[in-house]
């Protein structure tokens, strides 16, 4: 698995917890599949008090000032459970990234929001 997140912070906003947090890289975006697994279920750091499915999930470039991004696009696609949604690069003209190492796309460091209902229905 190429993509592992670590919580950050775990804040309550009403009805939902809000996760922030980092995503180790490594490996090669998949070939086939529609994207790479993102897990948070036994994440590193603050536990998310949620079993629920994340209902919206952000990942986004967090370079050092001064180092450019690599211009990519991630989207995630939720699963259904916390183990199993995915993250799919896209390159430019929205073709999706695949067979190929995040090193040579230039992506060196990703970090998340995801939101999880906290009464899931």
């Amino acid at each position: 698995m190429g993509l592992v997140a670590t919580a950050k912070s775990v804040d309550f906003t009403g009805n939902h917890f809000v996760v922030r947090g980092t995503i180790a890289i490594s490996g090669s975006v998949p070939a086939t599949g529609h994207g790479d697994v993102l897990s948070f279920v036994n994440i590193s750091g603050p536990p998310i008090p949620s079993s629920a499915v994340p209902d919206d999930v952000r990942i986004y470039e967090t370079t050092a000032a001064g180092t450019s991004a690599s211009g990519l696009s991630f989207t995630f696609s939720p699963g259904t459970t916390q183990a199993n949604g995915k993250v799919q690069v896209f390159a430019t003209y929205g073709t999706e990234a695949g067979n190929v190492t995040y090193a040579s796309l230039g992506v060196t460091a990703l970090s998340f929001t995801a939101c999880f209902s906290k009464n899931p229905v």
